[in-house]
């Protein structure tokens, strides 16, 4: 608990709640990135896993304007590998070429039967 005054010796109490994790509890994936950023030809989506997963790792990789329209989708199948690189070559799904600009991505990533999803923005400049 934490005791404070303000100026005119009103109290307030409050609490504050710590777990601690071990480093067996922390998330199976990390380190999750895309470069370059910004890209101008093609970029690189990445992502490393804790312990080499005794199953396939399936990745589905979508990318999305900045007004939610989705560019394109890639779906990704490694067969037990620790580090995970997908390429996109900055086309969408009508292999037109994808303006520059902000855009957003997701990885939904399906781990021994658990899914993990992370969102980011990257840019594209040419």
């Amino acid at each position: 608990y934490v005791e404070s005054w303000d100026s005119i010796n009103n109290m307030s109490l409050d609490s504050l709640e710590l777990k601690i994790i071990s480093e067996s509890d922390q998330e199976s994936i990390f380190n999750i990135f895309n470069f370059p950023n910004p890209m101008s030809d093609r970029t690189f989506f990445t992502f490393q896993i804790k312990d080499n997963p005794s199953t396939d790792v399936i990745t589905m990789l979508s990318i999305y304007s900045q007004n939610g329209k989705l560019i394109n989708i890639i779906k990704d199948i490694s067969i037990q590998d620790n580090f995970i690189s997908i390429e996109w070559n900055g086309l969408d799904n009508n292999l037109n070429v994808v303006p520059n600009g902000t855009y957003l991505y997701t990885l939904d990533i399906n781990l021994n039967h658990q899914s993990y999803k992370q969102s980011s923005l990257f840019s594209i400049i040419k």
